[in-house]
């Protein structure tokens, strides 16, 4: 497992370009794919990886784990 947190350089890319990133670097990752304005958990899970898009599916902030 990557102990890596945020993935900053995913920013301004597709939702799928950022997911293989991430997968890159941790392939037993949980990914979850949002829109920005997506309702979510606030639960912290180590496990996982949210991408949060806007509607053209474009990363709008840095995927990081929680």
């Amino acid at each position: 497992m990557s102990e890596k947190g945020q993935w900053p350089e995913a920013v301004g890319l597709p939702a799928e370009q950022a997911k293989a990133i991430v997968l890159q670097d941790d392939p037993t990752i949980n990914i979850q794919i949002l829109g920005e304005n997506d309702p979510t958990t606030r639960d912290f899970r180590t496990n996982r990886v949210r991408i949060f898009t806007n509607g053209q599916g474009i990363v709008t902030s840095a995927p990081r784990r929680g």
